[in-house]
Parts: structure tokens; sequence; C-alpha cells
């Protein structure tokens, strides 16, 4: 769905003069107050359908949203020269139609809302902040460092939102996502019995550990498959099974992953915004050109948690 200019020119009055730190409740209710208000009736009422989790559909992709008309120029050195302005509004009032945005201490500083853009130090690595490969398909935060028995259900992220402030100069970083009924529909009931097992190991992933030199450790075996037919799992930070049966599961997965007619491609431009079911889907990207001179692509990305009655904030790990 795309807003036109007139709803475009509603929503930002109406977010544009939040100010002041992001991460407090104060900016959050206020971001929430003007999307209500002001969003569309569809987007809304996509948003409601995608929090409920009971349809079909595990992505919104909405297009046409304010960015602010001073943008900076991308960063290049992890230094973020943007005051909080209109993108912050319009990414955490939308996700406050999910639920609780969630930080994480290890990613991005704790950072409530992340800054996604390439960085000359990891272009070729299993991060998001690469360019030069694949980003594999996974969710978000399947397992991090220092907690081999990490519970998926209890702190990972329920949705993933990435709004894009600048596209890809050449418009071609690619984002793929696939649906967890269309991943287990393309392997068999046996595989599917074997990969809702405890035998799969999950990395703890890049971006949690590349900054303190912290060995980047493998998880205690879990499932990849979860109650209601959802799942956990990340093909581009490391997956690996423990025995013979699981090893074919794996490698059935992963080939389901990796059927082109699996899924939908979405190419991110400036004004769109993404958000995902993180328990019912996975998204990967592809490799894109970047220069690292201030007009590369920018995304802003938050995690959402179902409202649990723990606030507008919950850091956790």
């Amino acid at each position: 769905m795309e807003l036109d200019e007139a709803a475009r020119r509603r929503l930002a009055e109406a977010l544009v003069s939040r100010g002041g730190p992001v991460e407090t409740p104060r900016f959050l209710e206020s971001s929430i107050d003007g999307v209500r208000r002001c969003a569309p009736a569809e987007v809304l009422e996509a948003l409601r359908r995608l929090e409920r989790g009971t349809d079909r559909e595990v992505a919104v992709w909405i297009r046409g949203l304010p960015v602010d008309e001073d943008l900076p120029p991308t960063p290049t050195r992890g230094a973020i020269c943007k005051r909080a302005g209109l993108s912050e509004a319009v990414i955490l009032g939308i996700a406050g139609r999910l639920g609780d945005p969630v930080a994480y201490r290890h990613e991005k500083d704790g950072d409530l809302i992340q800054n996604v853009f390439p960085l000359p130090e990891e272009r070729a690595s299993p991060s998001n902040s690469s360019w030069e490969i694949d980003l594999d398909l996974h969710t978000e935060v399947a397992y991090i460092r220092d907690a081999p028995r990490w519970e998926t259900y209890d702190s990972s992220p329920d949705f993933l939102l990435l709004f894009c402030l600048r596209a890809a100069p050449r418009a071609d970083a690619l984002t793929r996502v696939v649906s967890a009924d269309a991943l287990l529909a393309r392997v068999t009931a046996e595989e599917r019995r074997i990969l809702r097992l405890p035998k799969f190991r999950l990395r703890a992933p890049y971006s949690f550990t590349h900054a303190d030199g912290v060995e980047r450790v493998w998880s205690d075996p879990v499932p990849l498959v979860h109650r209601g037919g959802t799942i956990a799992f990340d093909l581009a930070c490391g997956t690996k099974a423990i025995d013979a049966d699981a090893q074919h599961a794996l490698e059935a997965l992963r080939e389901a992953a990796h059927d082109s007619a699996a899924g939908h491609v979405v190419a991110l431009r400036a004004g769109d915004l993404l958000a995902l079911d993180n328990r019912r889907a996975v998204h990967g990207r592809t490799a894109f050109s970047a220069s690292t001179d201030g007009s590369d692509r920018w995304l802003q990305r938050v995690y959402v948690r179902r409202n649990r009655g723990a606030g507008a904030q919950i850091r956790v790990a």
C-alpha cells in the first residue's frame, strides 16, 4: 500500500514536531498517537492484522511514508549525524501499533532505533552493515552470545521493522521475505518432525560479538520449528545439525529457503517501511553496490515485542 501526497503531508505534520530523546515514553506515546490519528485506515488495519498473527499475512509493506527533508549524508564510520526527527517518530509510531519496542545491549550499542548502513570494515561480514555478500535467510535474534540456553520465545522480537531513509543508489539491494508456511510446505512430514526436535545449534550473530572480540559461540541444541509452526533459525550467521537425521532435515530446509519460487522480493526505496512477523517469516538481503561516500543505503530498524505490560522500552541480554 502507498500513501498519496495528501496522506503523507498529514502524517508528517502530525509527527514533525516530536523532539527530544527517542528512548523516552513521551516521544514514543506522542509518535503512536500521531500515527493513530493521521495514518490511513488501511495502514492501521494492515498493522492490526499483522499484530494479531492469525491471518496468512506475515509482512506489511508501506510506501510513501514521510522522511526528514534535511536528511544528512549516510554515515560512513558509525557516527550518526541526525537529530531525533521525523523518521524516528514514524518508525516508533508504527512500532507502537504492534507492541513494545525492544533493544538489546549488545546490538548497535543498545539503541532502540538502530541505524543500518554500509561500513567499510564489515563489507564482507555476515552483518547488516555488509554489502559485498548476500545475507542468507534468517529470523532476528534467534540466539545471542553468553546464553547457550537462550529461550527464543522469552526474549527474541516478535516483529521487525525496516524503514528506508535512503535507497541504494543503484537500487540493487533486494530484501527477500519467505513465510514459515511456504518453507515448511517444501519439506516432508518426517523432515518437519525432525526440525521440531532439539537437534540443532545456532551461532551467536556477528553483530553481537565483533566489537569486543568475543567468540561467536554455539547454542545448546534447540528446535528450529516451534509451536504453531513458527520458526527461529539463522542461515546467515550459522545453523548446524547434531546428527545425520538432523543434517538431512537442515539441508532440506536450506534447499527450500533457496527456492526462488518461495516468498517475495522487495526493493526498498526512501519512505518504504517493511514490517515482518519474526516468528512466521524469514528474510534475507542481496549484495549491493556501496561507495561509503555519504550516498549509500540507509535504513532504520526497530524490534518489537507484543505488549506484555513491561513498558515502552525493554532491554534484555
